[in-house]
């Protein structure tokens, strides 16, 4: 986002390459060492509102669809509506926001929620014709299809929204705009997105006991890198109950989950695709530097002794994603943001950090938007009321910006989750930082599958796999510009 103001904070950004920002403003002194990303504390400021006309919409209801992630809560779109005041902040701020909405504007707000294997409610309503919703809060694993077939209505022809405003997340802007086209945006209608934020969590009871040293000071002096991680994380590990097998019941160097691979990749300087001044992207996964990093952080994740994915073997995954860092099994954890309110009750103190650099000549942090589960807004083509539906996705994501996003950042994270004035500062790092890559997003080539084979096996091979896909991503990006072209016209 171009400037997040919170009640304590506000950042500026300037944009870097693939889709990644940086900070360009600073009013603290303190900085980060290889890294443009500082601190603002105790920060006040205002933006003006959008310029809305007072409008009577006669009762008209706004119906969104969002979805779900196979049920797992803790990524829910759970801040759009409310239906009543329950005492908890993220709650009656989306209650408050829609009220005022629907009162100023005489308008129902309405949220129909689908599970993403029941996405097809969209594309079938859309593709019969059908204005069912007027708005679409997606998951990013879905865009290609919809920009492909030519069920999303550009943005910048929707009136009333200023897609340049605080409230829409500009890395994303610049990731999903291909031909120069928007026809999907991160907002702040919902901080789900924010949730999806890649980092990366230390038990600051161990650290102390394993005499590691300052944690944070490693980040502020960029030599948090991926040798650190992995370095740290063997003094760590530890056969527990000496049955020669490294199980749950151990104690490794860090736990992670199979997004946080890619994630890696992505924060120590991999891009998969780019997009030039055109629009037009590039594929980049094949090039020498690129997969001379993969191999690395495969040789790194091959310690299983050090390394534990949780998705690959656990039979019990959607406990110990959590578990294993809660029971003080893994001195560092690799994950998003949404980790840290299940972490209300841990026994030991922990730390929140962003994702290692690959080293430390890499000139700044990166962190990675989970890419299949991030948020976008989207208005379907079947829409046939864009002037009212611009200004209620406006005022809806300027007051999101205004009141949801303190409340999640400031008070959820800050307020109840964070145990020290340090680790509010790296999540002032983490959020100015985020990256998306138009290659993930897009899925060329498969890629995303790809991937997730060389993760469930822990094989390297990189440059192979990659040749018997780099026609297929190629093609597949000359069919996307030639089916946008065709049905944006």
């Amino acid at each position: 986002i171009k400037a997040i103001a919170t009640l304590s904070l506000v950042f500026s950004f300037i944009m870097a390459p693939s889709g990644c920002g940086v900070q360009s403003e600073i009013t603290d002194t303190t900085t980060f060492a290889g890294s443009e990303e500082t601190s603002t504390e105790n920060a006040v400021t205002t933006t003006e509102a959008p310029d809305l006309p007072e409008t009577n919409m006669n009762g008209k209801t706004f119906t969104f669809f969002t979805e779900r992630w196979d049920n797992y809560a803790p990524i829910d779109i759970d801040d759009l509506t409310a239906e009543e005041i329950n005492g908890e902040i993220l709650n009656d701020r989306a209650y408050e926001r829609q009220k005022n909405i629907e009162e100023r504007f005489n308008c129902v707000i309405e949220q129909l929620s689908y599970n993403n294997s029941d996405f097809n409610q969209l594309l079938n309503a859309i593709s019969a014709g059908e204005d069912a919703y007027q708005i679409a809060l997606f998951r990013a694993t879905h865009f290609n299809k919809l920009l492909t077939s030519g069920y999303l209505s550009a943005l910048d022809t929707i009136p009333y929204l200023d897609l340049e405003a605080d409230w829409y997340d500009t890395n994303s802007f610049e990731t999903l705009r291909v031909l120069g086209r928007n026809l999907g945006i991160v907002s702040d209608i919902t901080m789900t997105t924010n949730k999806m934020v890649g980092c990366t969590y230390f038990n600051q009871n161990m650290a102390e006991d394993y005499g590691i040293g300052d944690i944070y000071d490693l980040v502020d002096t960029g030599k948090w890198t991926w040798d650190a991680l992995y370095s740290f994380g063997q003094l760590a590990a530890s056969d527990l109950n000496n049955d020669g097998k490294f199980t749950i019941d151990d104690r490794f160097g860090f736990s992670y989950i199979n997004d946080i691979p890619v994630c890696l990749l992505q924060s120590g300087g991999v891009t998969f695709a780019t997009l030039d001044k055109d629009g037009i992207p590039t594929i980049t996964f094949a090039e020498e530097s690129n997969i001379s990093k993969m191999e690395k952080l495969w040789n790194i994740l091959a310690d299983t002794a050090t390394s534990y994915n949780v998705h690959q073997r656990s039979v019990n995954y959607n406990r110990d994603e959590v578990g294993i860092f809660i029971d003080g099994h893994a001195l560092f954890t690799l994950a998003g943001i949404y980790y840290a309110p299940q972490f209300r009750d841990m026994k030991d103190d922990f730390g929140i950090i962003p994702l290692p650099k690959y080293d430390e000549e890499q000139d700044s942090y990166r962190s990675p938007v989970f890419t299949s589960t991030f948020i976008i807004t989207g208005v379907p083509v079947t829409n046939n009321d864009p002037e009212n539906t611009g200004m209620i996705i406006e005022e809806l994501a300027y007051e999101g910006y205004r009141d949801i996003r303190p409340a999640f950042y400031d008070v959820t994270l800050q307020g109840k989750i964070t145990r020290d004035d340090i680790s509010n500062r790296m999540l002032d790092l983490i959020f100015s930082s985020t990256c998306y890559d138009p290659g993930l997003a897009y899925d060329f080539g498969n890629i995303n599958s790809t991937m997730a084979k060389h993760i469930s096996k822990l094989t390297g091979n990189f440059a192979s796999s990659f040749a018997s896909i780099k026609d297929k991503a190629q093609t597949n990006i000359d069919k996307m510009i030639e089916e946008i072209e065709s049905t944006q016209n």
